[in-house]
């Protein structure tokens, strides 16, 4: 694809921007359903495909479509033309399902090169997921042109495992979040804290829950996933080689298959410590308190979750108070991301913004400030102390409008003038009706002082 295509789509999905065309709710809600009606007709296709490639289990989707369809979602309904740069593969029906609004949405597929192209146009928000590296790129990219960038990176998401817990159902849902597509998550736990005492007991849990789970051979099981790619299986698989493996550790490069693997003995220097493992490989380092796993997550990046096991609510606090981290979730794994109603994002090396629910719309507007005044003479006497020239007296009364303890009283005292004016208005008017019509004087002032004595209370 050359670079003449690309930056036609870009400018035409601006241009069609710009013309109002995605505009209104009528546009949005139609292409939702549209969406919709995508995923019922092509589901067994998408399904199919996911299991062909990864032995994905066919009644599940891919995370990554997920986190797509999600922005997808929100930007059609914050009025933003999404551009979605597709790096290492397309699908085979990607013309016909974009076919009708392919200049709304335009789909660039290419690699490092069609990828820098885009970076150089000025977008109105950039939303990347993916490495903390390339975030750095794209984030540069960006503020050459002033341009919002929100970075959703990933990194090493810790977990704190105490022995207050019922560790097999701790075991179950720490493993559960590093086997959910075969650990490729960016919210995967990436390694695990704990004393040697719980280190065994999590081994031996381990052990019962993976063979429960996928059988004996864990490759042959139709719920356990595979590697993304090549270059993704020997990254990961070099993870193997550090520490001693407790659990696990089979693997099959024909295959992309690597199985869920527990290590013990591995050192912070260790390579599988030094990068994010975003695969099934779990190591564990060895912590005395809960004080020593604040002190080792506070040595590194800001990771992007943090996974805290344990029912001692000083624990809990403690962990809580003494770190940074795009989310925590206490005693499980990758609810947050599920929870709409929650910001997404991270912090530092693992992020830049949030999203999700209504902080999309937060991201991805503007806030634009709007003052509109009217010519009223009295407001313009009230306020022309601000023209030229200066006298004492005019810098006198601004010094006094603009005293903070003046615009707190007078807004009070302001409010209690009005009710007290309504009220005098309201008991003449309702004095002059009754005087009418019962010609009753002292009636008339009793009612009168009432409704003067109520528009003079709070």
């Amino acid at each position: 694809m050359g670079d003449y295509d690309d930056n036609f789509k870009i400018n035409k999905a601006k241009e069609t921007f710009a013309s109002g065309r995605t505009l209104s709710y009528e546009f949005r809600t139609k292409q939702l359903l549209q969406l919709k009606r995508l995923l019922q007709e092509n589901g067994e296709v998408l399904a199919k495909a996911l299991h062909e490639d990864f032995k994905k289990h066919c009644s599940s989707t891919n995370s990554c479509i997920s986190l797509c369809l999600q922005s997808k979602f929100e930007s059609y309904f914050t009025e933003i033309n999404l551009v979605i740069g597709e790096i290492d593969s397309t699908l085979h029906h990607l013309k016909e399902w974009m076919e009708p609004e392919k200049e709304c949405y335009p789909v660039i597929v290419g690699a490092v090169k069609e990828t820098s192209e885009i970076l150089t146009h000025k977008f109105d928000h950039i939303l990347f997921t993916g490495s903390t590296s390339i975030g750095r790129i794209v984030y540069e990219a960006g503020a050459k042109n002033l341009t919002p960038v929100t970075l959703e990176l990933g990194g090493k998401s810790p977990v704190y495992l105490d022995d207050s817990v019922n560790v097999k159902l701790a075991a179950k849902r720490i493993l559960w979040g590093k086997c959910v597509n075969a650990g490729q998550t960016c919210i995967a736990p990436d390694y695990v804290m704990c004393n040697k005492d719980v280190e065994q007991k999590l081994i031996d849990a381990s052990k019962e829950i993976i063979q429960e789970w996928y059988g004996q051979d864990v490759s042959k099981s139709q719920d356990y996933p595979r590697i993304v790619n090549d270059n993704h299986y020997r990254r990961v698989a070099k993870f193997l080689k550090d520490g001693q493996i407790a659990v696990g550790g089979q693997s099959k490069e024909d295959e992309r298959f690597i199985a869920p693997t527990l290590l013990t003995g591995v050192q912070p220097g260790d390579q599988v410590m030094s990068e994010e493992i975003f695969g099934p490989v779990l190591p564990i380092v060895n912590v005395g308190s809960a004080k020593e796993a604040i002190d080792f997550i506070n040595s590194r990046a800001k990771p992007l979750s943090l996974y805290i096991f344990s029912t001692n609510p000083q624990v809990q606090e403690l962990i809580l108070n003494n770190t940074s981290s795009g989310s925590v979730v206490v005693n499980d794994t990758l609810l947050q991301f599920a929870v709409d109603t929650l910001p997404f994002g991270g912090v530092g090396d693992s992020g830049i913004g949030h999203y999700h629910g209504k902080f999309s719309f937060d991201t991805f507007s503007h806030k634009k400030a709007v003052i509109v005044k009217n010519y009223n003479p009295i407001g313009e006497a009230i306020a022309g102390a601000r023209y030229p020239p200066y006298s004492d007296k005019k810098l006198n009364f601004m010094s006094f409008l603009m005293n903070p303890g003046f615009r707190m009283g007078f807004l009070k005292y302001f409010s209690y003038a009005t009710l007290f004016g309504v009220g005098v208005i309201t008991g003449s008017l309702l004095n002059t009706y009754l005087k009418r019509e019962c010609g009753n004087t002292y009636c008339c002032y009793g009612i009168l002082t009432f409704t003067l004595l109520l528009s003079s209370t709070e």
